[in-house]
């Protein structure tokens, strides 16, 4: 009888520890992930933005014309004092567009980028629980970059991301 209990003490330390390492029978946390997509060049720099097949929005875009003047969404904003250094003085337009997805649930998510005329780019990406992940995509030179890695993307393309 003494051994009895032993051994169901023993099992109970047990079963109470292995529940205490791997978290007991709760279910993980799953934190929504956040996404900023960024656009440099002209093309895309007002695309709308689709994920799964869905539009949720358009890129914000900025230009800053070679004279200063600063245009966001097409609505005239300021004019911007010219570089003190004359290497970096504007000689041409600059186009950029942003977007900024605060809440995308943590799975397997395509991300498509389509310009007015029709074209289109698209990435298929793991979005991880509460991760923060940073799109940029440069249309003049084909290339995508996803959290530092770049990757070549040209409108018409799909690609898969890690």
């Amino acid at each position: 009888m003494k051994r009895q209990k032993i051994t169901i003490s023993i099992s109970c330390a047990l079963i109470v520890l292995a529940f205490t390492l791997i978290g007991g029978c709760r279910k993980p946390v799953v934190l929504p992930a956040k996404l900023t997509i960024s656009v440099e060049g002209e093309e895309f720099s007002n695309a709308l933005v689709y994920v799964d097949g869905d539009q949720i929005g358009h890129l914000a875009q900025t230009l800053i014309k070679a004279n200063g003047e600063l245009y966001v969404d097409g609505v005239y904003s300021a004019t911007l004092p010219a570089p003190e250094d004359e290497e970096e003085a504007r000689t041409e337009d600059e186009y950029s567009g942003v977007y900024e997805i605060q809440t995308l649930a943590p799975r397997e998510h395509t991300i498509a980028l389509q310009t007015t005329e029709g074209k289109l780019v698209q990435i298929t990406a793991n979005i991880r629980s509460g991760a923060f992940h940073l799109l940029t995509y440069r249309s003049d030179e084909n290339k995508a970059k996803w959290d530092q890695k770049e990757y070549g993307l040209s409108p018409g393309q799909t690609i898969t991301v890690k």
